[in-house]
């Protein structure tokens, strides 16, 4: 008989990510893509709102400020702060490749 593992919650998939990526405050990521455009945004527990004005930072490197649990991680552009859904960002590596960034592993 398998055990049954229940559906984790958008916070605990939040801090796995946070966990394997290594994600720490002043870490540099990319903003993907918009959570408009992300399916994965429905139904997946992020208690908060995409602005339009956070469009402008897709494809952008934005610094980590904090981890903000159900409202996302904290990111910080050009003197602004927004919460983002750890979905829409990639960790900036030494290997990393505008190319590759959206080959990175699903966490939902």
């Amino acid at each position: 008989m398998e055990k049954y593992e229940p559906k984790l919650s958008y916070v605990e998939r939040q801090e796995k990510w946070i966990e394997e990526n290594n994600i720490k405050p002043e870490d540099e990521v990319i903003v993907t893509r918009n959570v408009k455009d992300d399916k994965s945004r429905w139904g997946s527990g992020w208690e908060n709102e995409w602005t339009t004005s956070m469009d402008k930072t897709i494809g952008k490197i934005v610094k980590i400020v904090k981890n903000s649990h159900e409202f996302g991680i904290t990111c910080k552009y050009n003197g602004k702060i927004w919460d983002y859904p750890y979905f829409v960002l990639q960790k900036i590596s030494k290997n990393f490749s505008f190319r590759n960034s959206i080959h990175q592993k699903s966490y939902l």
